[in-house]
């Protein structure tokens, strides 16, 4: 487009939108406003609706890690005093000492069943198995975990080691069968360690015990990172922890849980991982919560229904003000409009109604004394046009006869004519003037 025709396409725009009706003009920017302000409001209370739906789920991950946290507590608790209790048998001390396997399986078993152990084992000071039983369903067997008894709480109660929580440990044991949450004490005759009693449960079988909620997948995974186990089921594909997000694990503490996005099948899970801890401490291994992503936005449309729903109420009530307000606005304006066009038609007979005290009320009364001084006109108009001529009157109404003195030189000529009194009595005034002009 050239310099020139620029202004012009302007010049149309302008002339365009300036020709647009008033009510028109009036209305549309509050359309435009009423839109703008519905679009605005929606998307920062939908923001704050997604922050908030957002938190509720973090909360909801946070207690669900903290509520499988207190149940790690609650198994660590329960296999100590199931490893008090044993410890304390009467006559278990002895049986150990002895190696008396008959005597430890008829001092065992039946604590082990009306307990609900899962696998208990008894060590003798050396660190060899001298009688172990697992749960098997609903039976019970013999057989224990080889290589538990190389794991580090276990050599630490052998060699008769304490610390300020006592002389019983807890920890979780990464054998060939799997891996296995235990809690181990000595066995003492006259204060000397004669072997080591140990109840434990395979951590898979404990996860599912973690979890308030059925909704939540509990993981356990090694100090590596390396998935341990699941209640996703080890087939579902979990992947290991990446080395950042340990880092994250360590150097966050108790303050917040890390995270990560995960997709286990078609769905996607927020997984909250932090310290699994034993005795207060922790112990190395991690634990993890997760949650289904679509739990975030639920309560999303139920939400977002209503607040659209009041939007466009308000949308319409500010539109139907603005049809208000245009046609107070305009309805005197349209008044006036129709009344100029009379009077440009030449009716002098026509008045606007005046109610307000506002600037159109002023300019309909200024509009109503113009009418009547056109109408006072008009009346002197025709009022000299009945004692004058028309062309005097024209002079006067245009101010081409000065109202002050003139100064003219006239001559004037008197010619007599001979019995002219006789010729005016006999003729009609007309013919007497014909006969002048002739």
């Amino acid at each position: 487009m050239s310099s020139g025709s620029r202004p012009a396409a302007l010049s149309r725009l302008a002339s365009a939108v300036l020709s647009i009706p008033l009510r028109f003009k009036i209305t549309v920017p509050y359309l435009v406003v009423a839109l703008l302000l519905a679009g605005l409001a929606t998307w920062l209370v939908s923001q704050s609706l997604a922050r908030s739906l957002e938190d509720r789920f973090r909360a909801w991950l946070a207690d669900e890690f903290v509520a499988a946290s207190e149940a790690v507590f609650q198994d660590e608790v329960a296999q100590l005093t199931a490893v008090r209790a044993l410890a304390y048998t009467v006559g278990l001390p002895e049986a150990v000492a002895a190696a008396d396997v008959a005597a430890l399986e008829a001092l065992i078993r039946p604590a082990a069943v009306n307990g609900r152990l899962a696998v208990v084992q008894v060590l003798d000071a050396g660190g060899q198995t001298l009688y172990s039983l697992q749960a098997v369903g609903d039976d019970y067997q013999s057989g224990g975990w080889p290589g538990l008894e190389a794991a580090a709480p276990v050599r630490q109660v052998l060699e008769g080691q304490a610390d300020a929580l006592g002389d019983k440990f807890a920890g979780i044991a990464d054998l060939a069968d799997g891996a296995l949450l235990y809690a181990v004490g000595p066995v003492k005759t006259a204060d000397r360690v004669v072997g080591a009693v140990i109840v434990g449960a395979p951590l898979a079988d404990r996860l599912a015990r973690w979890s308030i909620s059925p909704l939540a997948r509990v993981s356990a995974f090694r100090p590596d990172g390396a998935l341990a186990a699941t209640t996703f089921g080890m087939e579902a594909g979990l992947p290991a922890l990446a080395p950042d997000l340990i880092s994250a694990v360590g150097a966050a503490g108790h303050r917040r849980l890390p995270s990560r996005l995960v997709r286990v099948g078609n769905a996607e899970f927020q997984e909250a991982v932090g310290a699994l801890t034993l005795r207060g401490q922790p112990s190395g291994w991690l634990l993890s919560v997760a949650l289904p992503r679509a739990l975030a936005a639920e309560g999303a449309d139920f939400g977002l229904a209503p607040l659209m729903a009041l939007f466009a109420v308000g949308v319409l009530a500010i539109i139907g003000l603005g049809v208000v307000v245009a046609q107070v606005i305009a309805v005197p304006v349209f008044e006036l409009v129709r009344a100029s066009s009379q009077v440009a038609a030449g009716r002098l007979d026509v008045s606007v109604p005046s109610y307000a005290q506002d600037e159109l009320g002023l300019l309909a009364r200024h509009f109503n004394q113009m009418v009547g001084g056109l109408r006072q006109r008009e009346f002197m108009r025709d009022l000299f046009g009945r004692v004058v001529s028309e062309e005097v009157r024209e002079a006067l109404l245009k101010g081409d006869v000065p109202l002050g003195g003139e100064l003219k030189v006239v001559t004037v000529l008197f010619t007599d004519i001979r019995q002219f009194t006789a010729l005016s009595e006999k003729h009609r005034p007309q013919d007497v003037v014909q006969v002048l002009n002739g």
